[in-house]
């Protein structure tokens, strides 16, 4: 799981790699990979020399707090506590909101770290239920190796 979000995470920054070794072909990767989940804004976008990065801000706070929070959770191991989860979501459904009706213009680091908290208790829940599935699929083939032993 963790390998699968590190190369999402990696992705992100193939536009720099992309002009470090002046291969245009790799950055199109990156942007064609998120294209069909993230606007990809430029004004919303964070940029490094001048090079946007495969996703917008949130969206880099997002898969960056998936990576963080799956790597949390596997150091200590423990469900997500649900009133974080839902303070997080509530906070980035209300800055979408204001943003969409054109109340507030949030800028690129705050909704970044609005992403980097929805991202990182996401990730907590992902290695929780990865967790439990594999606890539940290992109960299971306990079960059948039982079941088969006896008949």
């Amino acid at each position: 799981m963790l390998i699968f979000l590190g190369i999402l995470l990696n992705l992100i920054f193939s536009p720099l790699l992309a002009a470090a070794i002046d291969c245009p072909a790799l950055a199109q990767v990156g942007y064609l990979v998120f294209y069909p989940f993230c606007h990809q804004l430029d004004w919303r976008s964070f940029h490094v020399h001048g090079i946007q990065l495969a996703v917008c801000a949130r969206c880099t706070g997002i898969y960056l707090g998936l990576f963080l929070g799956a790597a949390f959770f596997m150091a200590r191991p423990g469900p997500v506590p649900p009133a974080m989860l839902i303070t997080v979501i509530l906070a980035v459904a209300l800055d979408g909101a204001l943003n969409t009706i054109g109340l507030v213009l949030t800028p690129a680091p705050v909704r970044f770290f609005l992403g980097l908290g929805i991202g990182f208790y996401g990730g907590r829940l992902l290695g929780f239920s990865v967790h439990e599935l594999e606890a539940t699929l290992k109960e299971g083939k306990e079960k059948e190796w039982k079941t088969g032993n006896i008949t």
